[in-house]
C-alpha cells in the first residue's frame, strides 16, 4: 500500500471485508472498522458478524441468508398491531 499525500485521492486503498460483496474502499471513504478488516456498509458489517434481524419474543425472520435493515422492516410492518 502506497502511502497517500493527496487528501483528495481516489485511490483505492482496500476491498471490503464482506466475500459477498469485495466492493473497492477509497482513501476518505466512512466505513467499518472490525480488527484489521474495513467494511463498507452496515448490510455487510451484518453479514461479516452473522447478524440476523428477529423481533424480539417472535420467530426469527428468515427470507434471506443474512437479516438486513430492510428485512427487519418488513417483519416489524407484518407485527405492526401489537
Amino acid at each position: 500500500m502506497s502511502k497517500v499525500l493527496d487528501l483528495d485521492s481516489n485511490e483505492v486503498i482496500d476491498i471490503c471485508a464482506d466475500p459477498d460483496c469485495n466492493a473497492e474502499i477509497f482513501f476518505g471513504q466512512s466505513v467499518w472498522k472490525k480488527g484489521h478488516d474495513l467494511i463498507c456498509s452496515t448490510d455487510c458489517l451484518l453479514r461479516v458478524l452473522g447478524a440476523k434481524a428477529v423481533i424480539a419474543g417472535r420467530e426469527p425472520v428468515e427470507p434471506e441468508p443474512y437479516g438486513t435493515f430492510e428485512t427487519f422492516n418488513a417483519a416489524r410492518s407484518e407485527y405492526s398491531n401489537f
